[in-house]
This record gives structure tokens, C-alpha cells and sequence, in this order.
């Protein structure tokens, strides 16, 4: 008997072994609660295991079960996922056309896939194998819709092409949409097959969607569930909203990777939920498109870096994610919900103060502020006019945001952002940096055009001054030396512009024709770091009269960097790259992906094995 209950314990010990090695990470990248914490692996730079997608995916389909999903996009890409997005499998096309339309019926038993050039691609095996069928169209066909028979169907396409099938098999133009006869088909089916072919969702779901938003949309696409009670709106902003009663009402809910998306899907009972888009970018929700976790890089920049004074420790924005370092870029934690700031926008920039303690981010619509070293934020009260694109924050609670969409404006706060006053001042053209001098007297602001406005009083008045640039020339972002006398600029064509009087006379050089620089960051010693598009990096000193460009830390563009005095440096780019150096960047480290098993694999061993001993031992005696 006791042996028998040794083998047992050593059976489920080895088990546990197997269970360790073998379990597959959280499908969420964040940690959400101590259960959580406990059940799944533990990963380190968990963002560097999420895979690159190059291709732009215009449509999916989704079984009724979240079971399995295809995506479609550029080049002929073909998609399947078994696992809500997690990992995909590349299928044979036989085509380099564009592809723009998908539709799979329920059981998945067929399916048909439309795009560019007329063409038509129709499986009859659920997905494994795909066949060309004619159109007798060069037209590009957008969009699919086939009813449960497998036969009879049609298809939209560009300038008013329609197509319609009988059979399945053979495509004929017609002259437009003909709805199902009431003999042939249910009136519901009717409905949602015209809602389908139209690209519209009910009067009442359109028009309380349309309600919910902040701003008109572009080319919104709503997933409406067979429950008809869950929703899912999403638009090529890289908006979302949900909503949970049929349409009334829509809920705002963050999309991890601020991509622009192109097409959702929705389980039957309205709780799974993927959407796709620009990039190669795909995210997915398991609470019926409350929260969503990114299940790709989708192109993702990093687009800021801040370091804490006198430390290796910062943070990192990307997407709606905050990313956290206190190993100098060995190791980024992304900080879960209440330990970053709660929006469904963009984060556009952060800052951090002298003390390590006041930190500041912008997002598109508002200015976020924490005063306990990003354990918690608060919104403005306040907030700045709508598409904040940068911020300038001083120690005695002043500061400064500027964006815009079409023109400009400038907008400033006297208690360390819990209020905005402005527009302080507009332009007319789109405002992307903003610098201060440390006694908060110069203000420098710049971005597309050849315009630049500034201050020399602290903002009491403003004015705008003309400069060299090419009209396309779009400066990406300024700085200020530490006495406060030059202001620096990057931005496109290697544009590097040194100003000592707010424009009016300028220095510009242009470090490399082809390269869009978009960050620059200047020590405490006054030397820094400008980042470019390819991978471009360079070293600046004299206050950017002398550079030199430095190793590429990586291919991807450099859209963040960061620099202490000592050669400490950490640079972040596109599709979530990151790398640090410790030697004034002749050399480069990116953060590496490790996974280890999960608590509860270790609680398991110990009970096992320590039950195994405790039974030999009793044998024994």
C-alpha cells in the first residue's frame, strides 16, 4: 500500500515537471490580480514574444465559438488562428493580390475571400486549401456575403460592381444588391445578410454608436453579436467602444497597441472578441471587448522614454501600455490598470520630475499626473483642447501641452496639471513639441510647416517666426540646453535646427537627407542623442555643433531616446523595440524574453514530493 502511494506522489511529481514545461503563457500580457499572478507562467519583456506581422490585414471572420478566425490583407496573406489570435498559421493563396473581404459560414464548411483585381478565392474544406474562381472583373471587391446554402451569394466591389452567384461557383455582374425573397430565406437572415453587403448595423445601433463618439469616425465597423445584445464599434482612428444592451449604450475601452483597425469579430454569446487592422496589428477581448490584449506588435512604437534622476530606473510609453525599468533596461514590467493612467487613448509623451516622484503623461485627450512615483494617476479637472501631442512640465508647477489636428494651440497649467487655461495661444498649423527653459521664461513650440512660435516671458505674450524649412518639413521634437539660452529641434530630412532667440535666427544642418528624425535628449552635461527613422542614431555635443552618428541599437525607426552623462542610454522604436547601453551607445542590448513556470507548478512539487517522503519515511518506520 505504501508503495503504492510512493509511485503515486512520484507520478504526480513528474507531472508537475511536465506541466511546468509545457503550460502557454498568459494570453493577456498583463497580470490582472493575485490569482492571475499565480496560475500563469511568469514572463519576463513579455512584450518581445509577441509576434511581427508585415503585412496590413483589411477583414476577418470569426466562428460563431471563437474556435478558429482567419484574417485576410496585403500580398495575397491568408491567416488561421485555433487560439483567439495567440498564433498564426500562414495559408497558400496562390495570389499577390491585395485581399479585402472574408466571410466563413458558421459551420465552416465553406467560405469565400475577395480583393484586388477581381479576384475570388473560395475554400470548401473550412479554410485548409483556397481555389481562384473567376469574376470577369479587374475591380477591386471589397466585401462578401454568401448565404448558409453555399450557393447562392454576392459581392461588392468599387464603382458600384456587384456580383451575384446562384450556384457557388459562377460570378455574374449585376446591377446591384437584390435582397433574398421572404420564400427563400428567414426576414432575420435577410436582415443580416443586407447589413453584412451594406457595411451598416440596425438604425438603432448606428445611430447610439454614432451618439457615443467623441468626433466623427473613419470608416467605423461594427461586430454585433447573435445575441444581439453585444457590440463591438471600431475604426481606422484605432477607436473602440462595447456595449452590452443591444446598442443604447457604448462604453469607451482602450486598444492596447493605438492601431488603426480595420475589422472585428464577435462570438455568438458575445464574449470573445478579435479585431485587426494597419500593421499587422492584432488584439483580442475575452470579457465581450471590455479590455483588450495586444496578440501582435502591430507596428507599436515606443513613443517615449523618461529616466528618474540619478538612476537607472524609467518608463517607457507605447500604445495605451506603460512600461516600467528599474534594471536599466534589462527588464520592462507593463503596469496594470490603476498603476497607469485610465484612457482609451494614445500616450503620446512622458516626463518626469527632479524629484523621481511627479511624473506626468500626455495622452490624446488629456494630461495625467502622479505624485507617488506611478503607483496612481489622476486625470485633469481640467483638461487641454482635444489632441495633445506634448507637454513641458517645471518643478514649481508650471507647464505647457500644445497639439492639434488641423491647426494649432498651446495650453498651460499653473498647478501642475490639475487645470488647463487655453487655448493660450492658436496657429494654423499643427503643433507637435514644446520646450521650456528651466527658469520657465522661454518657451519654444514647433511642428509641421516652417512656422515656430515661442515666448520670452513666460508666456504672457507669444509670437510665430518664419524659419528655412521646406514646407514638408515637420519638426518632431525640441529641447532646451540646462542654462536655457538654445533651443533644439529635430524632424524630417535630417532637419537639426539650433535657435538662440525663438526662430528668428536659426542654424540648420542637416545631418542626414534621408533620415526623418523624430526625438532628441540632452543630458545633464549638455551632450545627447538625436533618433531617426532606419535605425539612424546619433551623438550630438557643443549643444548639437558637433555629432557623430552613432550604431544602429536596432533596424526598426528610433522614435525615443534617453541619456545620462556617464553613457547610460536606452532607445526605443517601432514594433515595441527596445535596447539600453552602457557605454555611450558603441554597443547595444535588447531586452530578452524569458519565461518561467507558474507559482502554482512549484506549491505542486512541494506537496507531492514532501507527501512522497512522508509516506517512504512511514514505510520505513
Amino acid at each position: 500500500m505504501a508503495i503504492g502511494l510512493v509511485a503515486l506522489c512520484g507520478l504526480m511529481v513528474a507531472m508537475g515537471v511536465v506541466a511546468a514545461f509545457i503550460q502557454p503563457p498568459r494570453p493577456d500580457p498583463i497580470e490582472r490580480g493575485l490569482f492571475d499572478s499565480l496560475l500563469w507562467p511568469r514572463e519576463r519583456n513579455v512584450f518581445a514574444r509577441l509576434p511581427v506581422i508585415d503585412v496590413h490585414l483589411n477583414d476577418l471572420a470569426m466562428t460563431p465559438d471563437a474556435a478558429r478566425a482567419w484574417a485576410v490583407g496585403e500580398h495575397g496573406t491568408i491567416l488561421v488562428s485555433d487560439d483567439l489570435g495567440h498564433s498564426w498559421t500562414a495559408q497558400a493563396s496562390g495570389t499577390d493580390a491585395d485581399l479585402y473581404g472574408i466571410q466563413m459560414l458558421p459551420e465552416g464548411s465553406c467560405g469565400w475571400i475577395v480583393g484586388d483585381a477581381g479576384t475570388i478565392l473560395k475554400t470548401a474544406d473550412g479554410g485548409r486549401t483556397w481555389q481562384p474562381q473567376a469574376s470577369g472583373t479587374q475591380q477591386r471587391l471589397i466585401d462578401v456575403t454568401v448565404l448558409g446554402d453555399c450557393r447562392r451569394g454576392w459581392i461588392r466591389g468599387l464603382h458600384n460592381t456587384w456580383l451575384m452567384t446562384r450556384d457557388g461557383a459562377q460570378w455574374n455582374q449585376t446591377a446591384g444588391y437584390v435582397p433574398p425573397k421572404s420564400d427563400t430565406v428567414s426576414p432575420e437572415e435577410a436582415e443580416s445578410i443586407r447589413r453584412k453587403v451594406m457595411h451598416e448595423a440596425e438604425a438603432s445601433w448606428a445611430a447610439s454608436a454614432t451618439k457615443a463618439l467623441p468626433r466623427e469616425t473613419f470608416s467605423a465597423r461594427i461586430a454585433v453579436a447573435e445575441d444581439l445584445r453585444h457590440g463591438i464599434l471600431i475604426d481606422l482612428w484605432g477607436l473602440i467602444r462595447f456595449s452590452e444592451d443591444g446598442g443604447e449604450h457604448w462604453q469607451a475601452t482602450a486598444n492596447p497597441l493605438a492601431a488603426s483597425l480595420a475589422a472585428a469579430a464577435i462570438s455568438a454569446d458575445g464574449r470573445y472578441a478579435l479585431a485587426v487592422g494597419s500593421y499587422g496589428a492584432v488584439i483580442a477581448s475575452r470579457d465581450g471587448g471590455r479590455t483588450w490584449f495586444p496578440q501582435s506588435r502591430g507596428h507599436a512604437e515606443i513613443a517615449d522614454i523618461a529616466l528618474e534622476p540619478g538612476t537607472k530606473a524609467g518608463w517607457a510609453i507605447a500604445g495605451a501600455y506603460l512600461l516600467k525599468t528599474s534594471d536599466g533596461g534589462g527588464t520592462w514590467l507593463i503596469q496594470a490598470a490603476g498603476r497607469s493612467p485610465a484612457t482609451d487613448s494614445e500616450l503620446k509623451t512622458i516626463q518626469i520630475g527632479a524629484d523621481g516622484k511627479h511624473l506626468w503623461i500626455a495622452s490624446r485627450d488629456d494630461v495625467f499626473r502622479s505624485e507617488d512615483g506611478g503607483m496612481s494617476w489622476l486625470g485633469s479637472e481640467r483638461p487641454p483642447p482635444f489632441w495633445v501631442h506634448d507637454l513641458a512640465m517645471l518643478a514649481d508647477g508650471r507647464g505647457w501641452a500644445v497639439g492639434g489636428e488641423s491647426g494649432g494651440w498651446v495650453s498651460e497649467t499653473q498647478d501642475s496639471g490639475r487645470t488647463w487655461t487655453g487655448p493660450v495661444h492658436e496657429t494654423g498649423f499643427r503643433l507637435r513639441a514644446v520646450a521650456v527653459s528651466p527658469d520657465g521664461r522661454r518657451i519654444f513650440a514647433s511642428g509641421a510647416g516652417s512656422a515656430i512660435v515661442s515666448s520670452e516671458d513666460g508666456g504672457q505674450s507669444w509670437r510665430e517666426t518664419g524659419v528655412a524649412l521646406s514646407r514638408l518639413t515637420s519638426l518632431q521634437d525640441a529641447v532646451f540646453d540646462r542654462q536655457g539660452r538654445r533651443a533644439l529641434a529635430v524632424g524630417m530630412s535630417g532637419t537639426l535646427l539650433i535657435t538662440t532667440d525663438g526662430g528668428a535666427s536659426s542654424t540648420i544642418t542637416n545631418t542626414r537627407p534621408d533620415a526623418a528624425l523624430t526625438d532628441i535628449a540632452l543630458s545633464a552635461d549638455d551632450s545627447g542623442w538625436i533618433g531617426g527613422s532606419g535605425g539612424a542614431l546619433f551623438q550630438i555635443e557643443d549643444l548639437g555643433n558637433r555629432w557623430q552618428q552613432l550604431p544602429a541599437p536596432f533596424q526598426a525607426n528610433v522614435t525615443a531616446v534617453a541619456v545620462t552623462p556617464g553613457g547610460f542610454g536606452i532607445a526605443g522604436g517601432a514594433d515595441l523595440t527596445l535596447a539600453h547601453t552602457e557605454d555611450g551607445g558603441r554597443s547595444w542590448q535588447a531586452p530578452e524574453y524569458r519565461r518561467d513556470p507558474a507559482p502554482w507548478t512549484y506549491a505542486w512539487l512541494l506537496f507531492w514530493s514532501s507527501l512522497g517522503i512522508w509516506f517512504w519515511w512511514r514505510r520505513r518506520a
